[in-house]
């Protein structure tokens, strides 16, 4: 992400695929470096088709997609279903170690950091 103040977009996007029933939204954080996120994909068939998705969503007006992302994805991961339990500690664990690198950089500033996490998991 190049515009953490655009976050909101972002948020919005994400929660409208999920209302859409695009994909299963499980939970995910934004911070000034970027997005960490799982998700379950329904009717997107790919990855690529979920990032478009995003990516055309969440464009302001006067704004193209290269404004607002950068395409380099560091680390993507298929977890089967038998081992969901241990993405979902992993991820919290990474969550964590982002907002404790977050906090030890800039302080802790609740407008650099948002976690999301579904309640029903």
């Amino acid at each position: 992400m190049k515009d953490l103040m655009q976050a909101h977009r972002l948020v919005r996007s994400l929660l409208q695929g999920e209302i859409l029933d695009l994909y299963g939204l499980l939970d995910f954080v934004i911070w000034p470096q970027g997005l960490f996120l799982r998700i379950s994909l329904k009717k997107f068939s790919t990855l690529s088709e979920f990032l478009a998705f995003l990516k055309t969503q969440n464009l302001y007006p006067g704004h193209s997609s290269e404004d607002f992302w950068n395409d380099d994805l560091e680390w993507i991961r298929v977890v089967p279903p038998e081992k969901l339990d241990e993405s979902t500690q992993r991820f919290w664990d990474q969550a964590f170690q982002l907002r404790e690198e977050l906090q030890a950089t800039k302080g802790f500033d609740p407008n650099l950091f948002f976690f999301y996490r579904k309640s029903d998991l």
